[in-house]
C-alpha cells in the first residue's frame, strides 16, 4: 500500500514467512524502501505467480453497477455513456491486519453541517469495525481480528470461515492477512498426511472431502498471496548455493578414493596403495622379499654386515 510517496513494509515475521528471509534484519528502513527489482529478477519468478500479479477490479461494494452502454439521463432526456468507475481506497496499514471483506475508508467531499447554502468540505467515510473470533476447522485455531459486519454476512453466505477465506479471490479480500490464511489453508491440504489432524484419521478425511475442491499443487500453494518482494526473497533463497571449499572438496574427492581402493584390494588380493598426485590408487608391484604390502613405508634396512667367510678369505 501506498500513500503518497510513502512505501508500507511489512515484516517476514508478521506474514509468517521469517524462516526464508533470515537476512532481513540487515537492511535497515531506507534500504527496505529504496529497495527497487529489475525486470530480470522479476522473469525469473513462477509463471502462476506473475499470473496473480495482475490488476484486476474488485466486486462493487460502495456502489452500484449499470447494465448496457448508454442510459437516458431521466431529468434532461439526454443520451449518456455508462460509466461504471470504482471508488478508491484511501490507503491504510489496517486493511492488512483485518478482514473488512471488501470495504475501506473512501475520501470525498459533503456540504458543511450538511447545509446545502454551505460550501463542501473533506470527508472520510469509514465502515464500522468490530473484533471477533473466527475458527478456522482446516488449521483448527481461532483467530481474533478485526471485521466489518459485511465480513460477517459473507462468512454466512459461504457457509464457513474456510470456505470464505478459500473462495474468495485476492483483489475482493484486499487483506494480506486473508492471503496468508489462504496459503496455510492451502498447504495444509496438500500435506493432508502430515499436517492436517496427524493424530485423528477419520477427521482428517472428513475435512479434506469437505475442502477437496480446493486443492492446488504444492508449488502453486507456497505462492498464494505473497507480495513482489517476499517472492523475490523466496526466489533468491531457493536459487542460493553456498560455496563449497577446496578442502571440503578435496576431502570427499580422498574419501572416494580410498574406498575405490578398499574395493579393489577385495576383488584382487594384491594391494593397492593410494599415491597422493597419481590420480588415484596405483597398483604396486610386488617381490617376494618386499614382504607386505606397506613395507614402502617403513625406513629401509640398514645393510647386512659382511659374512665371516669373506673376511677369513682376505
Amino acid at each position: 500500500m501506498t500513500r503518497g510517496s510513502r512505501i508500507f513494509v511489512s515484516p517476514p515475521s508478521m506474514l509468517g514467512l521469517k524462516p526464508y528471509f533470515r537476512y532481513w534484519k540487515w537492511f535497515n528502513r531506507d534500504e527496505r524502501l529504496s529497495y527497487r527489482y529489475t525486470p530480470a529478477m522479476i522473469s525469473r519468478l513462477p509463471k502462476h505467480y506473475l499470473d496473480s500479479l495482475d490488476p484486476k477490479t474488485p466486486s462493487p461494494v460502495h456502489y452500484k453497477t449499470e447494465q448496457g452502454k448508454w442510459k437516458i439521463n431521466p431529468k434532461t432526456g439526454e443520451r449518456q455513456k455508462v460509466q461504471n468507475i470504482p471508488l478508491p481506497f484511501y490507503p491504510i496499514r489496517e486493511y492488512d491486519t483485518g478482514l473488512w471483506g471488501g470495504e475501506g475508508l473512501i475520501e470525498g467531499f459533503r456540504r458543511k453541517d450538511n447545509n446545502k447554502m454551505k460550501p463542501k468540505v473533506k470527508h472520510m467515510w469509514r465502515p464500522r469495525l468490530i473484533e471477533r473470533q473466527l475458527y478456522s476447522e482446516i488449521l483448527d485455531k481461532t483467530i481474533t481480528t478485526t471485521v466489518t459486519a459485511r465480513t460477517l454476512n459473507l462468512i454466512d453466505d459461504a457457509y464457513g470461515f474456510d470456505h470464505y477465506i478459500l473462495k474468495t479471490p485476492q483483489e475482493d479480500l484486499n487483506s494480506q492477512l486473508g492471503m496468508d490464511l489462504k496459503r496455510a489453508m492451502l498447504i495444509k491440504l496438500v500435506r493432508k498426511d502430515t499436517d492436517l489432524y496427524p493424530n485423528d484419521p477419520e477427521k482428517r478425511e472428513m475435512i479434506y472431502n469437505k475442502y477437496k475442491d480446493y486443492v492446488i499443487p504444492e508449488e502453486e500453494a507456497e505462492w498464494v498471496g505473497l507480495r513482489l518482494k517476499m517472492a523475490i526473497f523466496k526466489m533468491q533463497h531457493e536459487e542460493y548455493k553456498p560455496p563449497v571449499p577446496l578442502m571440503e572438496k578435496y576431502r570427499r574427492q580422498l574419501i572416494a578414493d580410498l574406498k575405490d581402493r578398499s574395493k579393489r584390494e577385495k576383488l584382487s588380493q594384491e594391494p593397492a596403495v593410494f599415491m597422493p598426485g597419481a590420480g588415484g590408487p596405483q597398483q604396486l608391484e610386488t617381490k617376494e622379499e618386499e614382504g607386505s604390502w606397506s613395507s614402502w613405508l617403513k625406513p629401509s634396512k640398514p645393510k647386512e654386515a659382511e659374512s665371516p667367510q669373506k673376511t677369513g678369505n682376505r
